[in-house]
């Protein structure tokens, strides 16, 4: 070490830099030349023949030595690098280490945000990581992916939100921009919860959505049909349709479970128990993030027996499910896209066993459960998921039958 700064030819000020610059530059592409300063110990210039750069070289221990690149000269100053060596003797002297300093200071979006989207899948969440990442990917990353997180100023961050715009053009936008909001949110809070950045407060932990979103929401209301002869017509064609077989019986199995349009197009054998007639879908794969039973209806059972076992998933060739536009695309096809869409099935369901109410004898609770549509109430919950499975094989099977009424004309 000692040697190391003996040997060193030593400069001043900018004068005599650039006159050892010019008296020791190498030519050979190998070989290097070390200047020393005066005035900052360790601060030193690295000759080479393509370069000219400032160094702080430090012992972590007597026999150990490091070094970092302070930038390029004159790109970086005499001046500047004097400062900067003295801000790295500092964190030297507080016990940090300056190499893990200088990469946190260079912590970008992108890295956090890679960090976070890992954190979400080691929860399992498939659907619910699928869709965050599909948001992180198509509205923050192109924006914010080489922005450094010390850098990052509230109003640049909420126009972001602000500008989201949808491909689709479908609806205002407002839940994708909220919810990428709440994603833009976690991700910053990252760096406080591991430390990433040193007392780091996030420009938007005091912000919520509505505060600055001002814009008054559409909501978007799903088409369904309300006319019953209007339905049957609906029914039939899906019946007959003639396109793809698989997306045949997907929007047949649709419109007898009114499921989500996720757990439809993602529906997997494992999920299926045919000796007890129930479909049990995870919690990681329902919006509500709680394991979700239905049970099935004769046709509903019979739909799924007429499938071939083809890949894990049940209305997929190749292990992928069909797309989402894949349903609502087969129901224009059949000449309804004006009047029904895939969620408006949902609605159907709804709308028509609330006025059956009489028939079926059930009350809107069971209803409500068929849906998935949680009890905020949790112990009320358990109980209605635990205790309630007769009811909603009873209300399943009366809505099957409704619809095959429907499709006879026995209904009008």
């Amino acid at each position: 070490m000692d040697k190391e700064k003996k040997s060193a030819k030593t400069y001043s000020n900018p004068t005599s830099l650039e006159k050892l610059i010019k008296e020791n530059k190498p030519t050979e592409p190998k070989k290097e030349v070390m200047l020393k300063d005066i005035s900052q110990k360790n601060l030193y210039m690295k000759l080479t023949a393509t370069n000219n750069a400032f160094i702080y070289v430090y012992y972590p221990t007597p026999t150990s030595k490091k070094s970092i690149t302070i930038g390029k000269y004159p790109t970086i100053s005499l001046a500047v690098a004097r400062q900067k060596a003295n801000e790295l003797r500092e964190q030297l002297e507080q016990g940090l280490n300056p190499q893990q300093e200088k990469k946190k200071a260079g912590l970008t979006f992108g890295e956090v945000a890679g960090l976070w989207l890992k954190e979400q899948e080691k929860r399992g969440l498939a659907t619910f990581t699928k869709n965050i990442k599909g948001r992180v990917d198509n509205h923050l990353l192109p924006r914010l992916a080489d922005k450094k997180i010390k850098d990052l100023k509230r109003n640049e961050l909420v126009e972001i939100i602000k500008n989201i715009e949808l491909k689709d053009k479908r609806g205002d936008g407002y839940e994708t921009k909220s919810k990428t909001f709440g994603i833009l949110k976690n991700i910053l809070k990252l760096v406080s919860i591991e430390g990433l950045l040193d007392d780091y407060i996030s420009p938007l932990a005091d912000l919520e959505f509505g505060d600055f979103f001002k814009e008054k929401h559409q909501t978007k209301h799903h088409r369904f049909i309300k006319d019953i002869a209007t339905l049957r017509e609906f029914l039939l064609a899906v019946d007959n349709y003639k396109g793809n077989e698989l997306t045949k019986k997907a929007l047949q199995f649709a419109i007898y479970t009114a499921l989500r349009s996720a757990n439809v197009r993602e529906l997997k054998w494992s999920w299926i128990d045919f000796s007890a007639n129930l479909i049990t879908i995870p919690a990681d794969e329902m919006k509500m993030k709680k394991p979700f039973i239905l049970p099935m209806s004769e046709q509903v059972t019979a739909i799924l027996k007429s499938v071939d076992k083809i890949s894990e998933l049940v209305f997929s060739h190749n292990e992928k499910p069909m797309s989402d536009n894949t349903l609502n695309k087969a129901i224009k096809i059949a000449g309804f896209g004006e009047l029904q869409d895939l969620h408006g099935l949902r609605h159907l369901f709804s709308t028509n066993l609330n006025e059956l109410h009489q028939e079926h004898g059930l009350n809107a609770e069971i209803i409500e459960l068929c849906l998935a549509h949680t009890d905020k109430n949790e112990v009320r919950a358990s109980y209605n998921q635990a205790e309630r499975i007769a009811e909603k094989r009873e209300l399943m099977s009366f809505y099957a039958k409704f619809i095959d009424e429907v499709k006879r004309g026995e209904r009008g």
